[in-house]
Formats: C-alpha cells, sequence, structure tokens
C-alpha cells in the first residue's frame, strides 16, 4: 500500500494539518519540520503533486532566471538551488538572459507561460522592472544583486567583506592599496560595484589613509577588464604594495596580466580576490578570498519565495545580506616582517 500523509503524520508525530501546510509550502514550527522531513525521508514519501496542483492552483514548478550558466559562480549557485527546491517538494525550470532586457523579458514571459508558483532571479540590469514583472502576480526574489527598485532580494554584503580585506592588508603593513571594481558595468552589476567600493574607501577613511584616484581602477566584471586594470596599475610610477579584485572573471584577467609582466605574488604585489573559486586556492601562491556565503543566499531565497508562494507578504519587500568570509591564504605579504 502506498504511503499517504497520514503515515507522515503518524511518524512525525504531528498533526496531518501541519504535514499538509509544509508540503504546500506553508511556515511551520523548525521542531515540527524537522520530524516531518525525516518521517518523509524515513517512509519514502512522494507526494502526488499533480492532485495537490489541482486543489491549490499551484503547478509546485519554480522558475530560476540567471544571467549565464557558464559562470562558475552562477553555476555553482544554480546546482545549490536546484537541490534545495527539489528538497522542497518543487521542481525547476532554468531560463537565463545574458544580462539584455530582451532576453530577459522573453525568458521572464516563458516562466510566466509555463504557470511557475514563483521566480528566483537574477537581475538583469536595469533602472525599471521589466514590463512581466509589473503585470504578474507570480512572486519573485532577487538574489546575488540587488535590484534598484523595492523588491524581495538576497545577496552578501560586499561592502563589509571589501572592509575587512583592506583592513587584513592594513593590518599587515600596507597602505597603498588599489581596487579593481565593477563600476562600468550594467545597472544591477554596478550597484554590487559601487556597494564593494564603499567598503574600501570606508576601511581607508577609517584607518586615516589617503584614498588615492589613480589606485581605483573601473572594469565591468569581465576578464578583459581585469587585465586592463592591471596594465593601468603598472603604467604608474610606484607599483601599489597590494590589490583588491572585486569579481572572479576579472581576478583571471589580473593574474594573467601579472604573470605575462612577470610580476611576482606576494613578493611584489599582494593580491586578495572577490569570490573563493577553486582557482584561488590552486594557483601559487594560493590568493587569499572573500568567499560569498552561497548556502545561506541559496537557502534564505527559496525560504523567502516559499512564504510568498503561501499568501505571507509580511515585511515586504524583505531584503537580506548575509556577512562574507575572508579566507587568508599566501597571497599577502607581511611588510612589518620584512
Amino acid at each position: 500500500m502506498a504511503t499517504t500523509i497520514i503515515d507522515v503524520a503518524q511518524k512525525a508525530q504531528v498533526s496531518i494539518s501541519t504535514v499538509s501546510k509544509y508540503l504546500n509550502g506553508g511556515n511551520v514550527r523548525d521542531q515540527n519540520r524537522k520530524k516531518i522531513e525525516k518521517a518523509i525521508r524515513d517512509l519514502n514519501y512522494h507526494p502526488n503533486r499533480a492532485a495537490q496542483g489541482l486543489k491549490g492552483n499551484h503547478t509546485f514548478q519554480i522558475g530560476l532566471l540567471i544571467n549565464n550558466l557558464t559562470m562558475p559562480y552562477t553555476a555553482n549557485l544554480t546546482e545549490q538551488f536546484v537541490d534545495y527546491i527539489d528538497e522542497k517538494g518543487y521542481h525547476t525550470i532554468i531560463a537565463s538572459h545574458h544580462d539584455s532586457k530582451e532576453q530577459a523579458e522573453k525568458a521572464l514571459s516563458l516562466l510566466i507561460n509555463r504557470q511557475v508558483d514563483g521566480i528566483i532571479y537574477i537581475p538583469f540590469g536595469s533602472k525599471k522592472p521589466l514590463s512581466s514583472m509589473i503585470n504578474t502576480p507570480i512572486p519573485l526574489v532577487a538574489f546575488d544583486r540587488i535590484e534598484p527598485y523595492p523588491c524581495d532580494a538576497v545577496s552578501s554584503n560586499g561592502a563589509t567583506a571589501v572592509y575587512q580585506a583592506v583592513e587584513h592588508l592594513v593590518h599587515r603593513g600596507h597602505r597603498r592599496i588599489a581596487i579593481l571594481t565593477g563600476c562600468e558595468s550594467q545597472t544591477a552589476v554596478r550597484f554590487n560595484a559601487q556597494n564593494r567600493l564603499s567598503g574600501y574607501l570606508r576601511a581607508l577613511e577609517d584607518y586615516m589613509i589617503p584614498a588615492e584616484k589613480e589606485l581605483i581602477i573601473d572594469g565591468d566584471f569581465t576578464t578583459d577588464s581585469g587585465y586592463a586594470g592591471v596594465e593601468k596599475l603598472l603604467q604608474l610610477d610606484h607599483l601599489p604594495t597590494a590589490v583588491i579584485v572585486t569579481n572572479y572573471y576579472m581576478v583571471v584577467g589580473a593574474l594573467r596580466c601579472f604573470n605575462m609582466h612577470r610580476i611576482r605574488i606576494p613578493g611584489e604585489i599582494s593580491f586578495i580576490a572577490f569570490d573563493d573559486m577553486p582557482l584561488n586556492r590552486v594557483f601559487q601562491p594560493r590568493i587569499t578570498s572573500i568567499r560569498q556565503p552561497t548556502s545561506k543566499i541559496v537557502k534564505s531565497s527559496v525560504d523567502l519565495l516559499l512564504k510568498r508562494i503561501s499568501g505571507d507578504y509580511q515585511s515586504y519587500p524583505e531584503i537580506l545580506h548575509f556577512p562574507c568570509e575572508l579566507i587568508s591564504r599566501n597571497s599577502v605579504k607581511n611588510l612589518y616582517q620584512i
């Protein structure tokens, strides 16, 4: 005989209504949620999603709209999203916009036409919401980048992370610190870049270090701009003692440029990367990096969306920022030990 919701309720020692609420994305007490999830695993219970969908007007599908699946950071996030959404009893439909308004409109319309219950997305870079966003009642949660208009959003705290990176360098005797930013990028990406730049400037101010315009290099979060940014630094009369690069692709370009010019890290310049990707752990020397809390970003985005799907719009719009972690490795020289 097939396992039923009654069996799950008995196994978890909770009411049938509590199990039903959990299965439909509603809020249940944490201790009950854990018991229900354990009972579902132990009983190998698979709810009849088709029947539930007809009853509650749900498809149990969540749309995931991202910018580019080839990027290591977003590819990693996408895999985590699919796993966690599946854990919550939903299916994922993935679409991409490649930071294009036209593709974003098309992809968003596709997800809406598939009647997804909600959408989690990386903003594509616009001062105004897409027309599809304005006209749809489907809940939306932005992640990684913050929209310039009110909506639910989840991201890491880039400003505090870069502040900590500057502080890490200052405590090791560095005063002439450069930064490669993405402030020339599109609106949504530029918000992240400016947020990270603000952490850099605030740290310099707090440690009474004058901000030097020539040490702030604008890029567009691409490999080429990382390479070009280092080229600009190498043209200065005096090379900075350290550089912070605020995006993974710019990190790749910057390291390639240093290698081409045979500039030793950390012998001639110390280096800190934003995003702790595998390259940072295998490059010699291993790169000191800012690690974003991807697991918290993923789970909080999904949980917030499910909260909206259940009809709970308390504290809307909700903006969640999670702290990053600075992973100290071998790419920063301690100038006090020279």
